[in-house]
């Protein structure tokens, strides 16, 4: 069924990876949801991705290197998904089945078609877009009204302009970039709220890098995974950690604080300004206060690093996951 093998353990082997399914959704439906909409049969194999490309270093290096075969009995070190993990991703593949159906039949162009070209090291890149006509790239996001309202679409802009870059090495030039991006939980009801979609629909222009400018970034990328992999875990965690905005650990605020206390005494939230912007409200209102050092503090507020705790398959290896695991708390202290 599609490459999936129901072991008798309860685990659910596909393509390389186990999986388990805790809410004993029918195999109907797992074989529907873990099925491969992303590797056409025939394609040649490439040894980076365009999506693989812009996951964090430390990620990509540790999953490659304890990849599991699927067929040795040596110790599954990576972390075990649930089925239910690829929900959202297969939600978004369904809608994305319908869209390209749309797009063959009535408005031309190139459609999921996989590119490929040479790095660093004799190495290959690939990159499968949604699809490209007279110039412009267009790719589809099933994605949150949140990332719409913070407005940070730095991972996409990322991922597009490899595309790109990979469109103009096979020639086919790139003058624009969009992202149609599908809002499955936009509420009519939530539209008074301050920078709220105004539809469940929305076009994202992305800006297009330069052809040097794209070039620069994926030659020192590869470059920086290639001697990321001759490093211990321990080195990785050093020299490759992952960044907040990686780990998917979000600004929260910057608060004043009286030591020992569990209120602040003055709060910058995020929709007030940045995280320096904040630092300086903090400061202006300490001075003006006339606070004693002694008595009270500044924080830093982030939130969980969401993708570390549910979304990384190396967060049971991670050296610097599980260096802070065990404190994890949800402020840092700077003044």
């Amino acid at each position: 069924m599609h490459g999936i093998i129901f072991r008798e353990d309860g685990l659910i082997s596909v393509r390389n990876k186990l999986y388990t399914n805790k809410h004993k959704i029918p195999m109907e439906v797992v074989a529907a949801i873990l099925k491969d909409r992303y590797t056409t049969l025939g394609e040649e194999s490439s040894d980076y991705s365009a999506s693989t490309l812009v996951q964090p270093i430390q990620k990509t290096v540790l999953e490659r290197r304890n990849k599991w075969d699927g067929k040795s009995k040596k110790s599954h070190k990576l972390k075990i998904a649930d089925v239910m993990d690829d929900f959202y991703s297969f939600m978004g593949s369904v809608a994305h089945q319908v869209l390209e159906d749309a797009w063959h039949e009535n408005m031309g162009g190139i459609v999921e078609k996989r590119l490929y070209m040479d790095v660093a090291g004799g190495e290959v890149l690939s990159g499968k877009m949604d699809r490209y006509v007279d110039g412009l790239i267009k790719d589809f996001k099933n994605t949150k009204v949140y990332k719409i309202m913070k407005g940070d679409y730095t991972d996409w802009s990322t991922q597009q302009n490899v595309y790109a870059h990979l469109c103009r090495k096979n020639g086919w030039p790139v003058e624009q970039i969009q992202i149609i991006a599908l809002l499955g939980d936009w509420k009519l009801g939530e539209m008074f709220k301050q920078n709220y979609p105004d539809c469940a629909i929305q076009v994202i222009p992305i800006r297009v890098w330069s052809e040097e400018e794209a070039d620069e970034w994926i030659d020192s990328r590869v470059r920086n995974i290639q001697a990321a992999t001759e490093l211990t875990d321990d080195e990785l965690a050093v020299k490759y950690p992952c960044s907040n905005e990686e780990r998917w650990k979000n600004y929260k605020g910057t608060a004043i604080m009286k030591k020992g206390g569990k209120k602040a005494s003055f709060l910058a939230k995020p929709d007030q300004g940045t995280q320096a912007e904040n630092l300086k409200r903090c400061k202006e209102y300490w001075h003006l206060k006339g606070l004693a050092l002694d008595e009270y503090e500044i924080q830093v507020r982030w939130s969980e690093p969401k993708r570390c705790l549910n979304w990384c398959g190396a967060s049971t290896i991670c050296k610097q996951w599980l260096a802070e695991k065990p404190v994890e708390e949800e402020t840092e202290t700077s003044f």
